[in-house]
């Protein structure tokens, strides 16, 4: 079956039940600021409040439900803030679409997104279906997946939205480097892997196959999808498997280490040597890497290594 051409990792989506605590938070770290704001208020309406950041050359969608109509305020109220899906653009939906038929994943909803891109993009730069999709991947994988078709023949100037790595993207945050790894945690790292294949064919690329790292006692793998790496945890005894696949942590080099656990003390937020893998998979945990204790507030995790570290 043929496999989709897949883009770089568009947006990482939290449904969060605040988002002036978040913003601040990110502005305050890495000097994120707010981006697309023509779109994110287009995508806004009663039902919610939305906001886009630019970090890491991705977006942060924060997604503030205002009605119990909508899955984000049930996913919110039966998990708490959490990342709820990762977006990616494709050059075919059907494609997409017929493998998750062939493997029993569910669509969970489509929707068409024309009237909101024709509010922000002259119509004649519109190309594609203009639809999107919400597959319910997470209890297999750990995030759900939102996959629409590329929507613009020609984007104009000057650019409205922004698609991750573009060569010219301006720098969105002041303190850090493309985003580099997701780390998951999974009952089943096989299960994980086998469904992102099977959704996305010879786009996913496997750099570490499962392996048991014997220090750490954990399983892990890591895929490539839209240059961004996606590394799975699996703990390997049975009485502490995790119940549930989930966005753990998010990592990013960084350029000015200090300066960001200076604003995390002062947020009060508490700062750990980041003595495990999460930032290089197969590797024990040095110095400059810290791990950013912000799961209260955003649901995961933040894992920075200063870039000096780099030889």
């Amino acid at each position: 079956m043929k496999s989709p051409v897949v883009s770089p990792l568009a947006q990482i989506e939290w449904t969060i039940g605040d988002l002036d605590v978040p913003r601040h938070l990110f502005a305050e770290l890495f000097g994120a600021r707010p981006i697309e704001e023509a779109f994110s208020a287009a995508l806004a309406g009663p039902h919610m409040e939305i906001e886009h950041l630019g970090l890491g050359q991705a977006v942060l969608q924060l997604c503030r439900p205002l009605i119990d109509a909508t899955v984000h305020w049930h996913a919110l109220a039966e998990k708490g803030p959490h990342v709820y899906n990762l977006t990616y653009f494709v050059d075919d939906m059907s494609v997409v679409l017929e493998r998750c038929a062939a493997a029993n994943i569910e669509n969970e909803w489509h929707f068409p997104l024309g009237d909101i891109y024709k509010r922000i993009v002259p119509e004649e730069n519109l190309a594609g279906s203009l639809e999107a999709a919400m597959l319910a991947t997470r209890e297999r994988v750990g995030f759900n997946l939102e996959i629409a078709e590329t929507f613009w023949a020609n984007e104009p100037e000057p650019r409205l939205l922004y698609p991750a790595y573009h060569p010219d993207w301006p720098s969105q945050a002041e303190r850090t480097g493309p985003l580099e790894l997701i780390n998951v945690m999974t009952p089943d790292i096989a299960g994980a892997i086998e469904t992102l294949a099977a959704i996305f064919g010879d786009a996913l690329v496997t750099l570490l196959p499962i392996t048991l790292n014997s220090p750490e006692q954990l399983m892990e793998a890591v895929v490539e999808l839209g240059r961004v790496r996606i590394h799975y945890l699996q703990e390997t005894t049975s009485a502490t498997d995790s119940a549930i696949s989930a966005v753990q942590s998010l990592a990013l080099p960084v350029t000015d280490i200090a300066a960001i656990e200076a604003a995390a003390a002062k947020r009060g937020l508490s700062i750990e040597p980041c003595g495990n893998n999460l930032f290089e998979p197969m590797q024990p945990g040095i110095e400059s890497t810290k791990r950013i204790c912000t799961r209260n507030v955003l649901g995961i995790d933040l894992v920075v290594r200063s870039v000096e570290s780099d030889p």
